[in-house]
């Protein structure tokens, strides 16, 4: 476990300089030179490669389809207050607009009066 631990430490840091492909292989080549998974490395060095780039690139898509959709969720929120805010505003009830900002569960009862 050690070596894989040790292995993706290096990729991490190698991808702070250079591309994917050439910080995977730098790292396969620094495991190589220190013994570290050397026979299952020199073995499988093109699977190993092949893998990891994968691995890699999932692994970025995955973040950025999380940070995409909190970004929509963080969005949709605020229009969801906005609204709130305004129909209240419109009905003069100002009290309820601080309540609302204080008072989460009053703001959910909120919503659910209005709708939204």
């Amino acid at each position: 476990m050690y070596g894989y631990a040790y292995f993706v430490s290096l990729v991490r840091r190698n991808m702070e300089s250079m591309e994917l492909e050439e910080a995977v292989e730098r790292a396969v080549d620094e495991c190589i030179r220190e013994d570290i998974l050397k026979d299952f490395l020199l073995e499988q060095k093109a699977e190993v490669v092949a893998m990891s780039i994968y691995e890699y690139n999932e692994e970025y898509a995955k973040k950025a389809n999380f940070e995409s959709g909190e970004e929509a969720g963080f969005v949709r929120g605020q229009e969801r207050v906005n609204k709130l805010i305004r129909i209240l505003s419109e009905q003069n009830r100002i009290g309820d607009i601080t309540r609302a900002a204080n008072d989460k569960e009053y703001q959910e009862r909120l919503f659910e009066e209005f709708g939204i």
